[in-house]
């Protein structure tokens, strides 16, 4: 039997798979503005910790109202042509956040920049779903999280260098990758928008969750409980992950002091690199359990991985607990969107991803806010405990959804 690894586990996509692949990493390598957008606005701007997390939650409100807009349109319009000019936008404003000084300008642009950022998300899975069937999609969802990882890999310890002294460089390379990427899909991707004559062929041979439907969108939705009950537990999961952009932080900012953001750098990019050399093997080996059960397994992973951050006071320690729920990332991402793309009609698929990335933010505005106003209160230290608790009341209900599953007609 062969090992798996990058050739074999990936070979045999679809062309415009690659193409997106390899924009996806172009656009990563440079997409760190958020990463050390709590930085910013503690160290550069004066906020506590309780006024950052407001803002970026904001920034997540923002980002979600892109979201649901994005998918909307994507169902309507040129998908290939929404994804490009949402992409041109936001680089833009990058752009210009490079030219300004340091002030409460360049957060409000972000802020604005944000729903276009987070239009492209439903719009890119609605496209990969289209290009997709079967075991293929998995694959191909698992590859274009590598690019993301790739291009990671690179970003958050280029931006720890630049942070200090030549902070506008953060912005302007974040511009020019997304505005290559975006050229990128331009020339080389083709729109994918299912034709009439595929809805028509599509009513004709399926009859599973992807069987087209008329209706709005909401009747549609509510006649599929399993994507909903999947829904409300992703809340959880998603305030769970999020920890590494903002509860994260602050704790290596408490421990190291000055050396804050360049120790982060490492981290994440630590994240990164264990994604670049285990989501193919892991993807090999679980590829046969349901996507359900990949995620049960990955929540109790997120327990285990942020649950001891508690106790973690050394950055070995800190790639020991990035490693466990970096395994957790992966399970996560590559089974949940084809979990999704399962229960999703072919009429639908943007919009429904809209709404399914728009759920997962909610858990993303959400955690800044609480997080921030737990850490305010008690100290850093007593977000940990909520953060387990939380990974292990996802990890539960996904399995108990699992055996449910089992029992029924997925």
């Amino acid at each position: 039997m062969k090992k798996p690894g990058f050739i074999t586990e990936y070979r045999g996509l679809n062309r415009s798979i690659y193409v997106l692949f390899a924009a996806r990493i172009v656009n990563r390598m440079g997409d760190f503005v958020q990463l050390f957008l709590v930085f910013y606005l503690t160290a550069r701007l004066g906020f506590d910790e309780a006024g950052a997390g407001r803002f970026i939650m904001m920034t997540g409100v923002m980002n979600g109202f892109g979201i649901l807009l994005g998918g909307y349109v994507s169902d309507r319009f040129n998908r290939k042509a929404v994804l490009v000019f949402c992409q041109s936008v936001f680089a833009v404003s990058y752009l210009i956040c490079g030219f300004l000084p340091v002030s409460m300008t360049v957060p409000w642009l972000i802020f604005i920049s944000s729903s276009f950022r987070g239009a492209t998300w439903p719009v890119t899975n609605a496209m990969v779903t289209d290009l997709t069937e079967g075991l293929e999609r998995k694959r191909a969802f698992s590859l274009l999280y590598l690019g993301t990882n790739i291009g990671v890999a690179v970003g958050p310890i280029l931006a720890g260098l630049l942070f200090a002294n030549h902070l506008n460089w953060i912005f302007w390379g974040d511009a020019a990758t997304t505005l290559f990427a975006a050229v990128v899909v331009l020339f080389q991707v083709p729109d994918t928008k299912p034709t009439k004559e595929k809805i028509i062929e599509n009513l004709a041979t399926r009859t599973d969750g992807e069987r087209a439907e008329e209706g709005r969108f909401f009747s549609v939705f509510l006649r599929r409980p399993a994507l909903i009950t999947y829904l409300l537990i992703a809340s959880l999961i998603s305030f769970v992950y999020s920890q590494h952009q903002f509860s994260l932080p602050l704790q290596i900012n408490e421990l190291f002091s000055v050396k804050g953001p360049k120790i982060y750098g490492y981290i994440m990019t630590s994240n990164a690199l264990i994604v670049l050399l285990f989501t193919a093997p892991l993807t090999s080996i679980t590829k046969r359990l349901r996507s359900i059960t990949n995620m049960a397994i990955a929540g109790a992973l997120y327990f285990l991985g942020f649950g001891m951050i508690l106790f973690t006071k050394s950055l070995g320690m800190f790639i020991v607990s990035t490693c466990i729920w970096t395994f957790g990332e992966i399970l996560m991402v590559t089974n949940s969107n084809v979990f999704v793309a399962s229960h999703t009609p072919i009429t639908h698929r943007g919009r429904f991803n809209g709404m399914i990335t728009w759920i997962h933010g909610i858990g993303f505005a959400l955690s800044p806010w609480i997080s921030g106003w737990v850490i305010e209160v008690y100290g850093i230290s007593a977000i940990w405990p909520v953060v387990s608790a939380v990974a292990f009341a996802g990890a539960a209900s996904y399995w108990i959804m699992s055996i449910f599953l089992k029992k029924g007609k997925e």
